[in-house]
């Protein structure tokens, strides 16, 4: 469990910043902020509606 949340925390930095940064470069307050976004980002997911919709189905 451990692994892959840290290895999403590596790939969000890699997605936002279009740049590699390797795990042991990071320091504890970007794991922690990284850490944070992607909670955050998942809750919004849940609690959220989908906004991707085909706008045709939209109008409805």
């Amino acid at each position: 469990m451990k692994h892959k949340l840290y290895d999403e925390i590596i790939q969000f930095w890699v997605d936002q910043d279009q740049r590699e940064l390797m795990p042991d470069r990071m320091t504890r307050i970007e794991r922690l902020r990284a850490f944070l976004l992607i909670d955050q980002q998942k809750q919004q997911e849940i609690t959220e509606p989908d906004d991707h919709q085909d706008p045709d189905l939209s109008d409805t």
